[in-house]
């Protein structure tokens, strides 16, 4: 599945873990002595603590859909006074797309392409064309195929959750999936199942394992990842 957080590269290598939005280690932000304290989701209590280190903001105009991570973003770079770069960098974002969309046209042709995620738990879901995976995927001229389209019912359904017995709802052309944590014994299950053997995808070996750690939901960066994964498997560079 890969690393988590691999798109960071090297600029991640220095940035410490503060825990979850649900587990702040309050004790690691002291000791990091910040001049500034940003979060998307604060609720009282932790702001009185943590403005009591570091002036704390809430960031304003985030939106909470998949289909709106370049608008996140440039609402949070307008914050940090950042907008003309988080414009450019959105800039050469679309360049990459355009230049990746007219080499699949040419190479690849007009494919579907299905995407979904495993769980350690052993849930397992699909990602619709309404997710941030997905949306990109589209960007690049590709589509999902038809048989997940009923499912989509509005642009906030995500994912859908699929059973063993409904496998049949992802195949395509092409099939990434997203793989959390130790749930290789989740996708095995599913693997060694005769209703995944015969799906057509399969049989064609054109199944991809992607990690979700940045496939799932992200920023600029996870979608240049993702970007590099579809570079790496549709047209083998």
């Amino acid at each position: 599945a890969g690393s988590r957080g691999r798109h960071f590269g090297d600029i991640a290598k220095d940035i410490v873990s503060i825990g979850k939005t649900s587990q702040l280690s309050i004790e690691r932000i002291v000791e990091l002595q910040p001049d500034l304290i940003l979060g998307f989701y604060i609720n009282p209590e932790i702001h009185k603590l943590l403005s009591e280190t570091a002036p704390t903001l809430k960031i304003k105009n985030i939106e909470p859909s998949p289909l709106k991570w370049k608008q996140t973003f440039v609402n949070f770079a307008e914050q940090l006074d950042r907008k003309e770069q988080a414009q450019t960098a959105l800039n050469q974002y679309q360049q990459r797309v355009d230049k990746l969309r007219q080499q699949i046209k040419q190479k690849v042709g007009d494919k579907t392409v299905s995407v979904m995620r495993f769980y350690a738990s052993g849930r397992v879901q699909v990602e619709t064309i309404y997710s941030f995976s997905t949306a990109i995927i589209q960007e690049l001229g590709l589509s999902a195929p038809q048989q997940q389209l009923p499912f989509a019912t509005d642009k906030d359904t995500y994912t859908i959750p699929i059973s063993l017995e409904r496998v049949d709802l992802v195949d395509a052309d092409v099939l990434f999936v997203m793989l959390d944590p130790d749930s290789e014994d989740n996708f095995k299950r599913y693997q060694s199942s005769p209703l995944w053997k015969k799906l057509n995808v399969v049989q064609n070996k054109r199944v991809y394992t992607v990690d979700s750690g940045y496939w799932y939901f992200g920023n600029i960066l996870a979608a240049n990842a993702i970007l590099d994964d579809l570079e790496k498997y549709l047209l083998g560079n």
